[in-house]
């Protein structure tokens, strides 16, 4: 029996993930098996996003912690994406 390749995963940035709509849409995409990117201006409540989704889902999940109002945060942060990061599919803004 041939084995199967593995299912390239699919990456999804969502930004305001700390609260409301964000924060809902991240926990959606990855039970959905997305690996997700979360931003927002509120570190502490990333990262507890980041180790819930990783604990209930086994997702991989990259916080970036910038305001999306400012230009010169959102350029700096989205072009220090690690490569593995770099080919998102979905963007939630």
């Amino acid at each position: 029996m041939a084995k199967e390749a593995p299912m390239k995963k699919i990456i999804a940035l969502i930004t305001g993930a700390t609260s409301g709509i964000g924060n809902a849409t991240a926990r959606l995409l990855a039970a959905n098996h997305f690996d997700v990117i979360i931003t927002g201006r509120r570190k502490e409540r990333l990262l507890s996003l980041q180790d819930e989704i990783r604990k209930k889902t086994g997702v991989d999940v990259l916080s970036l912690v910038f305001d999306v109002r400012k230009k010169d945060e959102v350029e700096t942060a989205l072009n220090a994406l690690p490569d593995k990061w770099k080919p998102v599919y979905l963007l939630v803004n």
